[in-house]
């Protein structure tokens, strides 16, 4: 099994953590919400499970820094889906580093997309944030065992408040279908159907195709791990057989 295949992904990838330091507050001055909170630790090892197998993976001080001098675009979603809550574009999401990555949103009461979060969040139901991003400087150990993430880029990225997000390798492993982001997936198998794809898109749809089989034994493993979102797995499946479905096809 050739492992530094692993540093060849640019696909979109995301973590999750939980924190006690999530929190959604009222404006004393004004009629809005103000959620606070972190989205990314640094300099703290965990474990993330790709199609291979585990490795140590560590963000280090310093991999926010030149994105956010950047001024990226970036939302603030529930579960990495739906409708924005906050953007960084409007100046209603704002974006720091202590070095962990830190979160600051005004949110708007009357909005039915915060009404939803506010008091399960409120009740503690509701507590833990992911991000999502692209890997710009990494560096590997030897045996391919052993990342650090010395850069990462946020642009169109989100900083989510999420369901579970105790194990940070939960989403990564469903999240990415060999090396490839769902997003360009989704938007290059509709080019296919559409008959308008271009060589790059036949390629991901390939690409994609290649790593079906090792990928459906994680989920299936991954799948009795409690921390796992059942939706999430669901979501992956779907795009799955999207595949299976455009390989008929063509």
């Amino acid at each position: 099994m050739d492992l530094s295949k692993r540093a060849e992904s640019v696909a979109r990838e995301v973590r999750r953590w939980e924190f006690d330091e999530l929190e959604l507050r009222a404006n004393d001055d004004s009629d809005t919400l103000t959620l606070r909170g972190e989205a990314s630790v640094v300099e703290n090892p965990y474990e993330v499970r790709d199609m291979f197998g585990e490795f140590t993976e560590t963000i280090r001080k310093g991999a926010f820094d030149k994105t956010l001098k950047e001024k990226p675009d970036v939302v603030l979603l529930v579960n990495h889906e739906g409708l924005p809550l906050a953007r960084t574009t409007s100046g209603t999401l704002k974006l720091s580093t202590n070095p962990s990555l830190l979160v600051e949103a005004s949110l708007e009461p009357s909005d039915p997309d915060v009404a939803r979060i506010e008091k399960k969040m409120q009740r503690g139901d509701l507590n833990e944030m992911s991000f999502a991003f692209r890997v710009v400087r990494q560096e590997w150990n030897e045996d391919y065992t052993e990342r650090d993430i010395t850069e990462v880029s946020l642009a169109r990225g989100d900083v989510s408040v999420v369901t579970y997000g105790a194990n940070p390798a939960t989403s990564a492993s469903i999240r990415s279908l060999g090396g490839v982001d769902y997003v360009e997936l989704d938007v290059a198998l509709e080019a296919i159907r559409n008959g308008g794809a271009s060589d790059d898109q036949f390629d991901l749809a390939v690409r994609a195709h290649r790593s079906l089989d090792g990928l459906f034994a994680e989920v299936r493993a991954a799948a009795a791990t409690p921390a796992l979102d059942p939706a999430e797995v669901s979501r992956f499946l779907a795009r799955v057989q999207r595949v299976r479905d455009l390989e008929r096809e063509i």
